[in-house]
C-alpha cells in the first residue's frame, strides 16, 4: 500500500472508531490512549436564523463561499471546529476524521458537508494546513478531504453566530435545502459535540419527510 493511502486510511479508520460508527456500536477493547467520545443525544441549543446562509467564509484557494452555495439540491452539515489557539486541538481532529470516514454515508442522505476553520488574523492561514496534516498525519492527504474545509478570516462568522471562545465554541448546524435551520448546536467543551451517530438521525429525519 502506498503511504500516503496508509495514511489516508488511518485517518479514517481513526475517526471511525473515535466518533462512532453508523451500522453498530462496536468500540474497541482496549486502548493505551483515552477514547474520545461524543455525544449520542443532542437537541438543537441554538437559535442562529438565516445569518448564517450569508456567512462569508475562504476556501484553501482563496475563493469566498457561502453556506447557501452547498444548499438547493442538498442539505449542508456546517461544522465549526475550534481553530487554533497555541496547540492543535485532537478533539477537533478526532471530529474531523469521523466525518471523513462517514462521509459516503452523509453524502447518501442528500447533505453536503463543510467544516469552518477560525483564525484570528490573516496571516494565520497556514494554520489550517497545519491542522489538516496533524490529522491526517501526512501532508500528502490534505488535499483528499472529500468536502470543503475552510477559514473563517478574523472570526467575522464566529462573532456573527455568537460562539467565540478561544477561538470558537464547536458548533454543529443542519440546513435544509431550503435554508432553513433544523439543527443547532452549540457545545460547551471540546468534547460537547454531537456524536456521527446523532448527526446520522437528524439527517435521517430530513429523508424521512415527504418531499
Amino acid at each position: 500500500m502506498k503511504p500516503e493511502r496508509r495514511a489516508l486510511m488511518t485517518a479514517v479508520i481513526s475517526g471511525f472508531l473515535l466518533c462512532g460508527c453508523v451500522a453498530g456500536d462496536s468500540h474497541p477493547e482496549s486502548s493505551s490512549a483515552p477514547e474520545i467520545r461524543f455525544k449520542e443525544d443532542t437537541v438543537s441549543n441554538a437559535s442562529p436564523g438565516d445569518t448564517i446562509l450569508n456567512l462569508e467564509l475562504v476556501d484553501r484557494s482563496g475563493k469566498t463561499i457561502r453556506p447557501r452555495d452547498l444548499i438547493g439540491s442538498h442539505h449542508l452539515l456546517l461544522v465549526f471546529v475550534r481553530g487554533y489557539n497555541g496547540s492543535l486541538c485532537p478533539y477537533c481532529s478526532a471530529y474531523t476524521s469521523g466525518l471523513i470516514s462517514n462521509f459516503a454515508a452523509i453524502a447518501e442522505r442528500k447533505t453536503n458537508v463543510m467544516l469552518v476553520y477560525p483564525i484570528a488574523k490573516p496571516d494565520q492561514k497556514q494554520r489550517l494546513d497545519e491542522f489538516l496534516k496533524g490529522t491526517f498525519q501526512n501532508s500528502s492527504s490534505v488535499d483528499k478531504v472529500p468536502f470543503p474545509v475552510v477559514l473563517d478570516i478574523g472570526l467575522k462568522a464566529v462573532n456573527a453566530l455568537g460562539i467565540r471562545k478561544d477561538l470558537s465554541k464547536p458548533a454543529t448546524y443542519i440546513v435544509d435545502k431550503t435554508g432553513h435551520v433544523r439543527f443547532a448546536y452549540v457545545g460547551s467543551s471540546l468534547a460537547d459535540r454531537p456524536s456521527i451517530k446523532a448527526i446520522m438521525k437528524q439527517l435521517d429525519a430530513l429523508k424521512d419527510e415527504p418531499s
